[in-house]
Formats: structure tokens, sequence, C-alpha cells
């Protein structure tokens, strides 16, 4: 199986209310690319072309990478908005093809196994253990926070530089009422980032809204 040379954390397999993260994380990898020498980088955008959330999200990358072309599949005139703001605010160039009549869409279901068969893939490694201080997290943890809250919660690890050497998931530990990480990564991280989702036991992902866990909403 195929390993990705870097990855960026962030922090959902939803882009919602994860914009900011998303554009960060890509801009570092276009970075990377370019910094390897890579003669072509292409950006999957995602499946989500309707509504206004897509048209922000596509909008902010666009504007951040600043692409020699935006090209899409589309069904219809679904991309027909996404396609005039990426022209009329950035002047980019569009190219759009229709999809294949062959192809079939997944069903909800099917994506969310898929996503539970990627995770118990990622995990089915061999795991390491580290203590985990309750220091180390961003976003920062409330006073007297309950750590029973983050158990199982998914995490990216940090190198310290700006870089997600991995992921991993938290344990919380009855003994003293502290965490440890679990990750496939050997190297312990310098700190961790509170993702937005639960892995349960079959590593099916539960999303977690940080606003209501840390009572800040």
């Amino acid at each position: 199986m195929a390993q990705a040379d870097a990855i960026g954390f962030v922090g959902s397999t939803s882009l919602e209310d994860h914009l900011l993260p998303l554009v960060g994380a890509l801009r570092r990898l276009r970075d990377r690319a370019r910094a390897d020498g890579a003669d072509l980088v292409v950006i999957d955008t995602g499946g989500e072309v309707g509504g206004i959330r897509a048209q922000l999200v596509v909008a902010a990358i666009v504007d951040l990478v600043a692409p020699d072309l935006v090209a899409g599949l589309q069904r219809g005139e679904e991309l027909e908005p996404i396609m005039g703001i990426v022209e009329r605010f950035f002047g980019v160039a569009t190219a759009v093809a229709p999809v294949h009549p062959q192809v079939v869409a997944s069903s909800v279901e099917q994506r969310m196994e898929q996503r539970r068969l990627a995770m118990a893939r990622y995990f089915d490694r061999p795991l390491h253990r580290f203590r985990v201080r309750p220091t180390a997290f961003l976003p920062t943890l409330p006073p007297l926070f309950d750590l029973l809250a983050l158990d199982r919660l998914l995490v990216g690890l940090s190198d310290g530089a700006g870089g997600t050497p991995g992921l991993g998931y938290l344990e919380h530990v009855p003994a003293d009422g502290g965490l440890r990480l679990i990750s496939p990564v050997a190297e312990p991280p310098k700190a961790l980032r509170l993702g937005s989702v639960r892995l349960e036991d079959d590593f099916r992902i539960r999303r977690v809204d940080l606003r209501k866990l840390f009572g800040t909403e």
C-alpha cells in the first residue's frame, strides 16, 4: 500500500467548521511539494459542489494556491456557480467535462464504511503509547477540564515545526485520570492537535463539537 510523503491534519473528515486548518494544511503541503521539485501539483477539492460552503471552500483554496487551471467533472450544470466565482474573482482558467455515465455515486453509508476501513487500516500496525500532558493540546484545554471527555478522540501529531508526522487517538487512563496517546508513529510528538471526531471501538467515526465539549458555545 502506498504511503504519503507528508500529510496535514484538518481535524475531521468533514470540511464543516474546518476551512482555516484546511487551507493552512494545503499551503504547507503545496510548499513541501514545490520544495521537493514537483513538476505538477494537483489538488482535489473534494466532492461537495453545491451550496455556499462549497463555494467558500473553493474560493479560499484558489485564493491561496493561485492555480494555473481549475478543472471539474460535473453532472448537468452543477459547477457553474463555482466556476463563475473562480473566473470572476481570480481570473483563473477553468475547464469542465461531464461525469462518465458509468460512474456510480457512492451512498452515505458506503462513504462511512470506507472511512471506517481507512482508519482501521491506519491503526492496524504496531502501536506506540505515550503519556500525554494536559498542556500539550491545540486548542488549549479549559481549566479543570474532565480528561475522560477526550477518550478515543482523534488527534494530529505535531513535530514542533508545523509538520504532521501522523495521527493517533487518546485513551483515558482510569487509574490516575490521565491520558495516553495511541499511534503507529514511533517518535513522541511535540504537541497534539485535537480533532473533531471520536473513534469507536470498530473505528467508526462519530463527530464531536469541540465548542460544546469545552463548554464555550
